[in-house]
């Protein structure tokens, strides 16, 4: 799942009730990779960890925990959106 933001921020997610495992990707306004979290586990408990960007993000990609470095995405990555026309 991607989510996308107006503006970069600074983003929190928990993974409360999460049926998978996830990594959880950020990028920057221009599509670069700036953090991951691999392998994040489920939480089962009322007060789950938080998975926070140290830097401001405008996208967060939520993929099967694994899928990260399946695809290669790393250090260095990017994405861009093309809008169809």
């Amino acid at each position: 799942m991607l989510f996308v933001y107006s503006e970069p921020q600074i983003i929190s997610f928990w993974m409360k009730e999460t049926l998978i495992p996830l990594d959880l990707i950020f990028f920057d306004q221009n599509g670069q990779l700036i953090e991951t979290h691999y392998n994040i586990q489920p939480c089962k408990v009322t007060a789950c960890k938080t998975y926070t960007n140290k830097k401001p993000a405008q996208f967060a990609l939520e993929l099967a925990a694994g899928s990260a470095k399946t695809l290669g995405i790393k250090e260095g990555s990017s994405f861009s959106i093309i809008k169809p026309e």
